[in-house]
C-alpha cells in the first residue's frame, strides 16, 4: 500500500492482521454451519466465500477485518469502536438473497450509497479494495467511526 499514514504501512504482513483473518474465517465458517442447520436464520451461508475472497484480494488482506451484523467492514488496526485503527469508507453486506451489496459513504454526511450489488463474492471484494484505495490514495482513512 501506498499510504503514507505509518498506521496503514504498518499493517503491511503485520502478524496481528494474519491473526484477525484467521478469526474472521473460524467466525464465518460458524456462521455458514448455523445457516445450514437453521430454518430461522435469514442469512444463506455466503460469508466464508466472502471472507475467503477478501482474504485473498492483495489490497484487503493488509487490513484488520471485522463485522458488525455480518457485514464485512476493513480497518487499519484491530478494533476500530475502541480506536485501534481507523475504518475505510466502506462495507460489504451479505444479502437474504444470497448476494452482496458493497456501499459507501462519507464520514457524517448522510446514508450510504450503493456501489454494486453482486452474485459473486469476488466482484463484491474488487469493488471494496478499489474504493479502499482510493482512500488510501487521498491519505487514509477518517479519524471518524462510522
Amino acid at each position: 500500500m501506498s499510504s503514507g499514514d505509518p498506521s496503514v504501512q504498518a499493517s503491511d504482513g503485520d502478524a496481528s492482521a494474519e491473526e484477525t483473518w484467521d478469526f474472521m474465517r473460524g467466525m464465518a465458517a460458524r456462521w455458514d454451519e448455523q445457516s445450514r442447520a437453521s430454518t430461522t436464520t435469514w442469512l444463506p451461508p455466503i460469508m466464508s466465500a466472502l471472507v475467503e475472497a477478501a482474504a485473498a484480494n492483495a489490497t484487503l488482506r493488509r487490513l484488520h477485518p471485522f463485522t458488525s451484523h455480518r457485514q464485512l467492514w476493513f480497518s487499519t488496526g484491530p478494533q476500530p469502536w475502541k480506536g485501534e485503527g481507523d475504518s475505510f469508507p466502506t462495507r460489504i453486506d451479505p444479502l437474504e438473497s444470497g448476494r452482496y451489496r458493497v456501499e459507501r459513504w462519507a464520514a457524517n454526511q448522510g446514508p450510504s450509497e450503493t456501489v454494486l450489488e453482486t452474485a459473486s463474492a469476488e466482484a463484491a471484494v474488487a469493488a471494496a479494495a478499489r474504493i479502499v484505495e482510493e482512500t488510501l490514495g487521498r491519505g487514509g482513512p477518517s479519524r471518524t467511526r462510522p
